[in-house]
């Protein structure tokens, strides 16, 4: 009984220390600018709902699902009207306007802040 409880432990310690490199990483695809941040995403259009469903370590970016497709601005539109809601704050995209892959900009945000409200998303 004593083994299982110091395995219990380990397992917790090992798990948090997981969570903490995802939160460490998450901070490559963010960048501190004079009036806010850059966001880096890639974005996977036709989803069921808008979602931030995780961290791409390969590429740096914060992957999104959205609902609206690829089609005359829809997916852009949607992209900025979701993050300007979560963050209360107006966002823009600056590259890959006909990309998966984007940069965003969201204004008077920190890093800190913005991560806190990623974190929130991803729990």
């Amino acid at each position: 009984m004593h083994n299982r409880n110091y395995l219990n432990i380990i397992y917790t310690k090992i798990t948090l220390l997981k969570g903490l490199n995802q939160w460490n990483d998450l901070m490559n695809a963010i960048t501190q600018i004079k009036d806010g941040i850059l966001l880096k995403i890639d974005v996977s259009p036709r989803s069921d709902k808008f979602t931030i469903s995780g961290y791409n370590k390969w590429r740096e970016t914060v992957e999104i699902k959205i609902k609206a497709p690829p089609h005359k601005g829809r997916a852009n539109k949607e992209i900025i009207k979701e993050f300007s809601k979560i963050t209360k704050t107006p966002v823009e995209i600056i590259s890959g306007h006909k990309s998966h892959q984007k940069t965003l900009k969201i204004s008077h945000v920190s890093k800190n802040d913005l991560l806190e409200i990623l974190k929130s998303y991803l729990d």
